[in-house]
């Protein structure tokens, strides 16, 4: 059975959604965030104490774009997936690296500033939130 580990507005949404869109089952375990500092237990299960994290049987994953493509190979076929042979294929690839590699740096440090630590980036927090606009 599949076991999905999340929080609210997180990056857990991703493969819950794949999950929900392909009609799989699997088990939901909301935390609050950040798990690590509010639930210490939870490293005892992922020392890296990150969210989202997907466990099916022996296969643990720390990285919400690739549960999203995991859960669609393995559990399609499914629409949600889009094959080499697409003409869109490459556009696809590049949306799915793009997704956490050019958007998550600057957004994350606007997150960090805005929310966790208020007050103390402030210019940061406006720099990078043009940064992530830019980008996006």
């Amino acid at each position: 059975m599949l076991k999905i580990y999340g929080t609210q507005n997180s990056r857990s949404m991703r493969p819950i959604w794949t999950a929900e869109e392909m009609g799989l089952e699997y088990e939901l375990e909301m935390m609050p965030f950040p798990p690590r500092v509010f639930l210490k237990k939870y490293l005892e299960i992922n020392m890296l104490g990150t969210v989202p994290y997907l466990i099916d049987g022996d296969i643990k994953m720390t990285e919400s774009v690739a549960m999203a493509q995991y859960l669609v190979e393995k559990y399609g076929p499914t629409d949600l997936r889009v094959m080499p042979e697409e003409k869109d294929y490459p556009a696809y690839l590049n949306w799915l690296f793009h997704a956490d590699a050019t958007l998550t740096f600057p957004q994350t440090v606007v997150l960090r500033y805005k929310y966790q630590e208020p007050g103390v980036a402030d210019a940061a927090v406006d720099g990078y939130s043009r940064w992530f606009v830019s980008r996006l």
